[in-house]
C-alpha cells in the first residue's frame, strides 16, 4: 500500500512539471466602459483565423479575463456585453509561450454594432520577463539547415554556441543538433520541449522535428519558468504545425551524398 501510495506522489509530480513547461500562449486584459469601470460578465472570444477555431472567457469581478493554451498564429479577439457595442480587435498574433495583455474599452451602444481595431501595433509580452529568441514559421521552413533538423536555427539565437564540433547533419542526430553551451553554461544543462512535452533523451534531445513540420519554436535563455527546475542553460520551445482551412502539402527529400559537407569534402561522389 505504501508503495502505490508513493508510486501516486511521483505522478502527481511529475504532472506538475508537465504542466509548467506549457509552450502555448496566454491571452490576457481587462474590459472597461468609457468611464473606465471595469466590466464584469462580458464575453471574450479568441478566434484563429487560419484554423477559424479558438477558446473564449469571461471576465470576473475586476473586469479580468483569461484565455490560455492557444496555439501560436493569428488570432481575432471579440468582446460583447449588454448594452455596448462589439469590441473586435484584429491580427493578434500570438508566439510560442506568449503571454500577452490585450485591454478593451466598450463604447455604449447595441450588441449588433461593432468597432473594429485593426492590430497594426506590435504587442508586447508585458506579463512575464522572460527573454528569449522565437524563431518564426518563415525561418523554420525557408532558412537553410543541414540535414533538415529544425535544432540546428538555435544557433541563430544570441549567447548560444554548439559543442559539437563540426556535423554532416544528419535529421536524426540529435546530439549534434542540441549540444548547446547557452551564455557559458555547458552543453547538456539545456532543455527542449515539443509542444510542451518534454523531448530529452538524457541530456540531448530525443525526437529532432522535421523542419517542415515545425510552426515556430522560442530559445528562452532567461528567466523562463520555474517548472523547468534543472535547466540552467535554456528551454528550447517547439510547437508543431496544426493545420488550417486552406488544403496544401509538401514534399522533400534527403540523402546522405548529397548533403551540404560531404558533397564538397568527398571525393568519391
Amino acid at each position: 500500500m505504501k508503495y502505490l501510495r508513493g508510486l501516486g506522489i511521483v505522478f502527481l509530480l511529475l504532472c506538475g512539471n508537465s504542466l509548467g513547461q506549457e509552450s502555448r500562449a496566454t491571452l490576457l486584459g481587462r474590459v472597461t466602459d468609457p468611464s473606465g469601470a471595469v466590466i464584469a460578465g462580458a464575453k471574450v472570444h479568441a478566434i484563429n483565423i487560419e484554423q477559424n477555431r479558438g477558446a473564449s472567457s469571461v471576465t470576473n469581478a475586476e473586469g479580468n479575463y483569461e484565455i490560455p493554451y492557444l496555439l501560436p498564429g493569428v488570432y481575432r479577439v471579440e468582446v460583447g456585453m449588454t448594452g455596448f457595442k462589439k469590441s473586435i480587435r484584429q491580427s493578434v498574433e500570438l508566439h510560442v509561450a506568449d503571454r500577452l495583455t490585450v485591454d478593451f474599452n466598450l463604447e455604449l451602444g447595441a450588441v449588433a454594432e461593432s468597432v473594429t481595431v485593426a492590430g497594426d501595433t506590435t504587442l508586447l509580452d508585458t506579463a512575464t520577463a522572460s527573454v528569449g529568441t522565437i524563431m518564426y514559421s518563415r525561418q523554420t521552413s525557408e532558412l537553410p539547415v543541414v540535414g533538415g533538423n529544425a535544432f540546428y536555427l538555435a544557433r541563430l539565437t544570441p549567447g548560444v554556441l554548439s559543442s559539437a564540433g563540426r556535423s554532416a547533419g544528419n535529421p536524426m542526430d540529435t546530439g549534434a543538433g542540441t549540444d548547446i553551451i547557452v551564455d557559458g553554461v555547458k552543453s547538456g544543462s539545456s532543455e527542449i520541449t515539443l509542444d510542451g512535452v518534454p523531448n530529452m533523451a538524457e541530456r540531448d534531445g530525443a525526437l529532432p522535428p522535421i523542419q517542415d513540420l515545425v510552426q515556430e519554436f522560442k530559445m528562452q535563455t532567461v528567466t523562463f519558468d520555474a517548472g523547468i527546475g534543472h535547466a540552467a542553460g535554456a528551454v528550447t520551445n517547439v510547437s508543431l504545425k496544426a493545420g488550417t482551412n486552406a488544403l496544401h502539402a509538401t514534399s522533400y527529400g534527403f540523402y546522405s551524398r548529397w548533403r551540404a559537407v560531404p558533397w564538397f569534402t568527398n571525393k568519391f561522389i
